[in-house]
C-alpha cells in the first residue's frame, strides 16, 4: 500500500474528527489511488506513438570478426605470446560471434598467432556451437570423463605454442588456469588484457553505430516512461512498464531491450553496453546474458 500525504490524510479524516467515517473516506481514497496505479502498469502504451528507429541497423559481419582475430594475432607475434585462450562470454562472442553462457563445463576458444583458432566445448554442445559460429569449422569436443584442459595443450602443441607464454583473457576463472597447468606445468601463463583491450578499446564504425542506437533506444524509452511515473509506483512498477514497451514490436523489435541499453535486431544482432554486438540468434537460451556494446 502507497503512503498517504499529510495534507491527503487531513481532507480525508481531520473535518471529520478523525472519526469512522473519515477512516473509511481514508481507505476508499487509498483504493481508489491504488486502482489507478494498476491501471496505468496495465493499460497497454500507446503504440501509436512508438516509432520503427531500428530500420537499417545492421549486425557485425563475419569479415570483421576475422580481422579482430587478424589484429590479436599481430599483438602477439608482437608481444612473443604463443596463443590466447578465452571462456566464453563477451569476449568469445566479439572474435567468434559465439555467445555462450560460462558454466562449469568449460566452452571456450584458443587462437593461436600463427595460425586458426579452434572453439573446445563439451561433445554433446557441439551442434549448437556449430550452428552459432559465424566462420571458422575447428571444434575440438570433450566426454566428461575427459579433460578440455588436454585439448587446449594438444592444440597448443600442433601449432607450436606450448614454447611460448599463454595469455589468458582476462575474465576467465581460476579452474580454467589451474587446469591447463595441470595438462603442462611449463607453460607459462600471462595475461590476455594487453590483447583483447588492444582489440576492443578500438571501436569500428560499425560498432560505434551500434552503439549509438542503443544508447537512443535508451533514452526514448526512457522520455516515453517518465510522464507515466506516478507517485507510489515501486521500480517493480516501472520496470513492468519498460517490459510492455520493448516487447512492442511496433517500435522495431520485440527483442529491443531498454534495461540493459542492449539491441537484438532481425534474428541475428545483439548489441551489448560494454561494447559488442554479436551476431546470435534470439533464441538461443543458453546465451550469456551480457552487460557489455560491441565488443
Amino acid at each position: 500500500m502507497r503512503n498517504i500525504s499529510k495534507r491527503k490524510f487531513i481532507q480525508n479524516a481531520g473535518a471529520l474528527g478523525f472519526g469512522l467515517t473519515g477512516l473509511q473516506g481514508l481507505a476508499a481514497c487509498t483504493a481508489q489511488d491504488n486502482a489507478t496505479t494498476r491501471d496505468v502498469i496495465t493499460t497497454k502504451p500507446e503504440i501509436s506513438q512508438l516509432k520503427n528507429i531500428v530500420n537499417g541497423v545492421q549486425p557485425i559481419t563475419t569479415a570483421e570478426r576475422q580481422a579482430r582475430i587478424a589484429k590479436a594475432q599481430r599483438l602477439m607475434q608482437e608481444q612473443g605470446i604463443g596463443a590466447l585462450v578465452i571462456e566464453s562470454g563477451s569476449a568469445l562472442i566479439y572474435f567468434t560471434g559465439v555467445g555462450w553462457r560460462r558454466s562449469e563445463r568449460f566452452t571456450g576458444a584458443v587462437i593461436t598467432a600463427d595460425g586458426g583458432f579452434t572453439i573446445i566445448t563439451p561433445f554433446f554442445e557441439e551442434p549448437t556451437i556449430r550452428e552459432r559460429m559465424s566462420f571458422g569449422d575447428d571444434i575440438r569436443t570433450w566426454h566428461e570423463d575427459e579433460s578440455p584442459f588436454k585439448l587446449i595443450t594438444d592444440y597448443l602443441r600442433e601449432n607450436n605454442a606450448l614454447d611460448k607464454p599463454l595469455a589468458i583473457e582476462e575474465t576467465t576463472r581460476q579452474f580454467i588456469m589451474t587446469g591447463i597447468n595441470a595438462q603442462n606445468t611449463g607453460v607459462q601463463l600471462v595475461s590476455g588484457q594487453s590483447i583483447t583491450r588492444g582489440c576492443r578499446m578500438f571501436k569500428s564504425p560499425a560498432e560505434i553505430t551500434l552503439m549509438q542506437k542503443a544508447n537512443d533506444i535508451t533514452m526514448a524509452a526512457y522520455r516515453h516512461i517518465y510522464p507515466r511515473v506516478e507517485l507510489g509506483m515501486t521500480r517493480h512498477d516501472i520496470s513492468a512498464m519498460m517490459s510492455k514497451i520493448e516487447n512492442c514490436s511496433a517500435y522495431g523489435s520485440k527483442n529491443v531491450m531498454f534495461k540493459t541499453a542492449s539491441l537484438k535486431y532481425s534474428s541475428n544482432l545483439y548489441c551489448d553496453p560494454m561494447g559488442s554486438t554479436n551476431l546470435t540468434n534470439p533464441e538461443n537460451t543458453n546465451m550469456a546474458p551480457t552487460n557489455n556494446l560491441d565488443r
